[in-house]
């Protein structure tokens, strides 16, 4: 025989379970949601960030290189991709 038989919240299922179940529920999809941005958020700042701020100056530094560009023209594109 089931100990809590009789009581009035009959175990876990009883008056607050359902209560109790939609607070979990709840509190999962919260989590869920917020890993979900967390890793969109991630791979927009790895896209548009520092990478292809390195790229544009290894490009810069090539052109310079070559001569296809003045030191000054140099020094403004620069400081314009630490920016």
């Amino acid at each position: 025989m089931h100990y809590l038989h009789g009581w009035p919240t009959q175990g876990f299922m009883g008056i607050g379970g359902p209560i109790i179940m939609i607070i979990f529920g709840i509190i999962f999809i919260g989590v869920l949601v917020y890993l979900a941005i967390a890793v969109s958020r991630k791979n927009n700042v790895q896209s548009g960030g520092s990478f292809n701020r390195d790229r544009g100056m290894d490009i810069l530094k090539e052109r310079f290189a070559r001569g296809e560009i003045t030191k000054d023209e140099y020094e403004s594109m620069r400081i314009t991709l630490l920016n």
